[in-house]
């Protein structure tokens, strides 16, 4: 087994979630489907407090990965740099914060904006037209 560099670990995510891009902004989610089958999406890291141990994105409460947190809260990230050749892979339990004190917090910290609501996986009619009033969660 090939022990973590826990500081590079964290280091890596605390840039990840800064505006702009890297190879771990954008990581890969697992989680139990109701059907017991595994369900791996994209989502992107926002926020991440390593004193904690924890890290945060956000989803639609519509989507099918809230129904499988409430389910199996059991879930793990991946993410992977390829110039540098490293990865990661965190596992722990996912929590969802749709009314508390943090969902302040990331609505005021959110990167990217919608002009309205829009349903899990909807298209964008037109992608470059955004306003600052609404934050996809």
């Amino acid at each position: 087994m090939i022990e973590p560099n826990l500081d590079r670990v964290w280091a890596a995510l605390m840039t990840g979630a800064q505006p702009g891009r890297t190879p771990f902004t954008v990581l890969q989610l697992a989680t139990s489907g109701l059907d017991g089958a595994p369900k791996v999406r994209s989502v992107i890291l926002r926020r991440v407090d390593a004193e904690r141990g924890a890290v945060s994105f956000f989803t639609d409460v519509r989507s099918a990965k809230i129904e499988e947190i409430r389910h199996q809260p059991r879930v793990s990230l991946l993410g992977y740099d390829a110039d540098a050749g490293f990865q990661m892979r965190l596992e722990g339990k996912a929590t969802i914060d749709a009314e508390g004190p943090e969902k302040a917090v990331a609505w005021a910290s959110c990167r990217i904006s919608y002009p309205r609501a829009l349903p899990a996986s909807a298209a964008f009619r037109d992608p470059d037209r955004r306003s600052s009033r609404s934050c996809a969660r």
